[in-house]
């Protein structure tokens, strides 16, 4: 009886050390107890556990940032269209200089968008635009005389077959307004007595340099001045 006492005394004494280990950890022991039933769960992502624990790094990085983590969370539909488009991004950040630049001018293309319409029909003409600006200075030279070129556009009533009864803007005619008949082929003035030849056309006058040789007939012209009984002239 001695000798099993002894081995029993022996063998508590063997494991003093780790009453007094367990002992020192009794804490930890009575938590383990308290989550003894997670223990399983915990054993079947070791693996997982594993894997965390080799990037704890970055995982005590994104803790860092875990409000931003959330910001970015909110707007993950935004994040998936701009990964979208990522290729039109870095075309957009290859022109930068010139966004800026368009920044900067910003209320003048809110101002061209307002008269696109404009811009539009202008560039149906650039033909036009160009043709102008090639007399640029015969334009400045029309618009610093523009009341002469006006009072000269109320005068001159164009070419017309007939004569007109009224100016071009309906206003009634008045004295010295011309016009150029396109039946007559010859300019017109308007008069007291009405329309009338402004001038006349270069074969029904004489030439005083030609000294009446220009008469298509000198004997009916004697005639009609009454001349044909006092003989010969000459």
């Amino acid at each position: 009886m001695l000798q099993q006492s002894t081995l029993k005394f022996t063998t508590v004494a063997g494991i003093t050390a780790d009453v007094n280990t367990v002992a020192g950890i009794s804490a930890d022991v009575t938590a383990t107890a308290s989550v003894s039933t997670d223990i399983p769960t915990v054993a079947g992502i070791a693996l997982d556990i594993s894997s965390v624990a080799a990037i704890d790094g970055a995982v005590s990085a994104v803790a860092a940032i875990n409000t931003d983590v959330s910001a970015v969370s909110n707007i993950s539909l935004d994040v998936s269209a701009v990964a979208a488009i990522d290729t039109n991004v870095t075309t957009v950040a290859g022109i930068s200089p010139d966004v800026t630049t368009v920044a900067s001018i910003s209320s003048d293309v809110t101002t061209v968008v307002g008269i696109s319409a404009d811009v539009t029909t202008v560039a149906g003409i650039s033909a036009d635009v160009s043709a102008v600006a090639a007399i640029d200075s015969d334009v400045s030279i029309v618009a610093t005389n523009v009341a002469d070129v006006n009072n000269f556009a109320d005068v001159y009533q164009g070419a017309k077959a007939s004569d007109p009864t009224v100016r071009n803007d309906g206003s009634a005619l008045q004295l010295g307004d011309l016009y150029f008949n396109t039946t007559l082929d010859e300019m017109k003035i308007f008069k007291s007595g009405g329309w009338d030849a402004a001038f006349l056309p270069a074969g029904d006058f004489l030439a005083s340099a030609n000294n009446l040789s220009d008469l298509t007939n000198v004997q009916t012209a004697r005639d009609n001045l009454e001349l044909s009984d006092m003989g010969d002239l000459t």
